[in-house]
This record gives structure tokens, sequence and C-alpha cells, in this order.
């Protein structure tokens, strides 16, 4: 739905192997982490940037560590990104 509505699929993918990781199965959190690299081409009105709070329990389970290398550096181009398009007077608070 995220990606029909081109508005949240960061974290519409995010959650989606956040919940993935819960199961256990690591044939689940490496589906869902292929659906999160491919969500990554799908253009957006807006979105956020992607969470990696779930990728140490990935990693613990035997998930696919290349693709979550892959995604920590995305999230943090991203998060670069972010910075660097806020505004100057939020930086001096």
């Amino acid at each position: 739905m995220a990606i029909q509505r081109q508005a949240l699929v960061n974290y519409a993918a995010g959650n989606l192997v956040r919940l993935s990781v819960k199961t256990g199965s690591v044939d689940k959190v490496n589906e869902a982490l292929d659906a999160l690299v491919d969500s990554t081409e799908a253009p957006r009105k807006g979105d956020c940037v992607l969470d990696t709070d779930w990728c140490d329990e990935a990693e613990a389970l035997g998930a696919d560590r290349e693709m979550i290398s892959w995604i920590r550096s995305v999230a943090e181009t991203q998060m670069e990104h972010t910075r660097r398009l806020a505004p100057k007077s939020q930086a001096k608070t």
C-alpha cells in the first residue's frame, strides 16, 4: 500500500523487517530484506530515513549480512542527505 501511495515506503519496509525478525525465521527476515531492498527503487512523495534498529537482531539470526550492510549504508546516506537539507536555524539550537 505504501508503494502504491508513494508515501512512507521506508517506514513500511522497515516495519516489515522488524516484524519478520520477531518471528525468529531467517527465511522470513531475508524475504523482508529483499522487499526492503526492492522498495528503495520505488518512487515516493514523502518518507522517513530507513531505520536500522533491527539490524543487529537480524544479523544474530543469521540473515544476509551483505544486504544488511547495504541497508545500513543507504540509511546513513539518507541521514547525511537529511542533515544537509535541514534549515540552518534548526542547527543552532
